[in-house]
């Protein structure tokens, strides 16, 4: 099973500042969707360059939290735009929708949590054990 997103690596990556994490899980809960939009609307007007920048934001904004499936999803669509494949485009923009949106499910518990000695940022509970790309290093990911 493909992990949704690295709460360990992401707290990391913001420096264990739990509030820094809440205000992130913020922007990707806001900015998302009007990314996601900007894709939509420029495969219609077929503008690959909008379609490129919207999925490279995606997936830095993605990457923050080492959602690994999103992020996957949004570099193969900024690939594709790159390269103008129009047929293949669709598909790919609608993979990242799903990745996107289930990272943000996953992270929505979290947005608001406020204990322990992350800055306010709860460990997830239900969270296997698991680590990079599925391997066993005692890293909490959340599961999809």
């Amino acid at each position: 099973m493909t992990p949704v997103f690295n709460y360990e690596a992401s707290l990391r990556r913001m420096g264990h500042d739990g509030q820094l994490f809440r205000e992130m899980i913020g922007l990707l809960q806001e900015d998302s969707p009007r990314l996601l939009h900007q894709v939509e609307s420029a495969l219609k007007e077929r503008d690959a360059e909008r379609v490129r920048h919207a999925a490279h934001t995606l997936k830095g904004l993605t990457a923050n939290f080492s959602g690994l499936r999103a992020m996957e999803a949004a570099e193969a669509l900024e690939k594709l735009a790159r390269s103008s494949k129009w047929d293949e485009m669709g598909r790919a923009a609608t993979d990242l929708g799903e990745a996107v949106a289930e990272l943000r499910t996953a992270l929505q518990p979290l947005a608001a949590s406020g204990n322990g000695s992350t800055g306010g940022a709860a460990r997830p509970s239900a969270a296997p054990l698991n680590g990079p790309l599925g391997q066993n290093s005692g890293t909490p990911y959340a599961q999809r």
